[in-house]
């Protein structure tokens, strides 16, 4: 639940304050951290969760790309 829980405080704090860049990326970095223990704790494979988290980064790259001017 920590991982929802630091998402749904992400999505909170941006309705009442507007995006917070730093605070967001700890937060998500936080989520991220309690996502590798459950994934490790169900057997999944770093290598596997490496490939997702790099394809992951590198669409959120592209994303980032197209929307600013």
């Amino acid at each position: 639940m920590d991982a929802i829980d630091s998402i749904a405080d992400i999505t909170h704090r941006v309705k009442l304050n507007g995006p917070e860049m730093n605070y967001a990326a700890e937060k998500l970095m936080w989520a991220l951290y309690r996502t590798a223990e459950a994934l490790a704790v169900c057997g999944v494979d770093l290598e596997d969760v490496l490939t997702e988290v790099q394809g992951g980064h590198s669409h959120g790259a592209w994303l980032k790309d197209e929307v600013q001017p």
